[in-house]
């Protein structure tokens, strides 16, 4: 039988996705998840009161969970906001974010970050290549349509041609965001460059903000946790924590768990070697873990690849960093939902941080409110999967 430590406290600190969430929405949705999961295990999951630290762009709740057996954790959960940066984005006219779209297109394939893609994980670049080749069947279709309509008046072509380019661009964006994409891939490139300087202020003030948190609080076990795109960014804002508990001559001590994780589209770029510098001297720090959930239903991961290793740096640990495990989507949820929304590419993604209706070693609100740490949790699971009653495990 297997004896786990019971966490009691519990500090979490979550980047999400690139996409326009205010703090008020997202924790909206957590707590309509965590009371999916909550039915799912019969337990009991209190959330408190959001407040947000407007100079930190910082929101906090904390949320309590009480099992059965009156095994019972109380998690502070610290909302990185991103909001402000993606909304900044999204208000730029259609052009400017489709020029600023393609010259990132075309620093990713001049550098041969594409191309990575392909060599590294197929279906992440299929969704890569998804806004460029929305605009090439825009453009050759509104040429089709010129030429057709050119055939009985030129001013005809031309305005039937634009016409068609702009009404299909137009559904693409309303029914797949295309736009929005666009403003992703932007995104990812003036981040490898770091073209945005209030961005990189931002990061390490929230590094700072995590050091002050392991100063302040006693608690059992910190989680530093993103989601795709936020996959990249809490660990860059955990190495830049890592240099503010340093420059205290405190050793850093927290957990990193990254969920449908797309940090890979910073770390191929041979201009992100900044980056996976940064993420070295992370290693280097013998109480910081890197614990990486990975899943072939979601497109939008690298499935099945080491970003730490892909990024050409050398390991100086024997233990794996990060460790890795695989879920499937499909033993998340019921069947009829799953079937629901296994085509829903977007949906799919999101179950990385939504609850589950069938009990499962991976369900993200109990990883974030149970009374498991990460480190026994992962272990156990890749022991034992599938098996996750507390009486089975042992918890002492």
């Amino acid at each position: 039988m297997y004896k786990l430590r019971v966490v009691r406290s519990r500090i979490i600190v979550f980047v999400g996705g690139y996409e326009r969430k205010s703090h008020e929405a997202f924790f909206r949705r957590l707590n309509k998840q965590a009371a999916v999961s909550a039915k799912t295990w019969d337990t009991h999951i209190e959330a408190g009161h959001v407040r947000y630290l407007d100079g930190e762009r910082v929101a906090s709740c904390a949320y309590y969970l009480r099992d059965p057996s009156g095994v019972s954790c109380e998690t502070d959960f610290h909302f990185l906001d991103i909001d402000g940066w993606v909304q900044a984005d999204n208000q730029r006219s259609a052009m400017v974010r489709l020029g600023h779209y393609l010259r990132s297109f075309a620093d990713y394939m001049v550098s041969g970050t594409g191309f990575r893609f392909f060599a590294t994980n197929w279906r992440f670049a299929l969704y890569f290549l998804y806004p460029f080749s929305a605009v090439l069947l825009s453009v050759l279709a509104g040429w089709i349509v010129g030429r057709l309509a050119g055939q009985l008046v030129v001013v005809m072509g031309l305005v039937g041609g634009m016409a068609a380019t702009i009404l299909l661009l137009f559904f693409l964006n309303r029914r797949y965001f295309l736009l929005h994409l666009m403003d992703l891939w932007s995104f990812s490139a003036d981040y490898i460059r770091q073209r945005r300087p209030l961005v990189r202020k931002q990061l390490d003030a929230w590094g700072a903000y995590v050091a002050q948190l392991q100063a302040d609080h006693d608690v059992d076990e910190i989680l530093l946790v993103g989601h795709s795109t936020g996959g990249a960014i809490i660990l860059d804002v955990a190495a830049s924590a890592a240099r503010a508990c340093r420059a205290r001559d405190v050793e850093p001590k927290f957990t990193i768990m990254t969920v449908g994780s797309t940090s890979l589209k910073i770390g191929l770029h041979p201009a992100a070697r900044w980056y996976a510098d940064a993420i070295a001297e992370l290693e280097a720090n013998a109480h910081v873990h890197w614990f990486e959930y990975q899943s072939l239903t979601d497109l939008i991961n690298f499935y099945r690849c080491d970003p730490f290793a892909l990024m050409g740096v050398e390991k100086s640990r024997a233990a794996p960093f990060p460790a890795f495990q695989q879920v499937r989507m499909s033993h998340m949820l019921d069947r009829p939902f799953y079937r629901q929304i296994q085509f829903n590419l977007l949906r799919v993604h999101y179950q990385f941080i939504s609850g589950n209706t069938q009990r499962y070693f991976y369900d993200f609100p109990i990883i974030c409110f149970g009374a498991l740490s990460l480190a026994d949790r992962f272990e156990f699971e890749r022991e034992a999967v599938g098996v996750v009653s507390k009486k089975q495990v042992g918890i002492s």
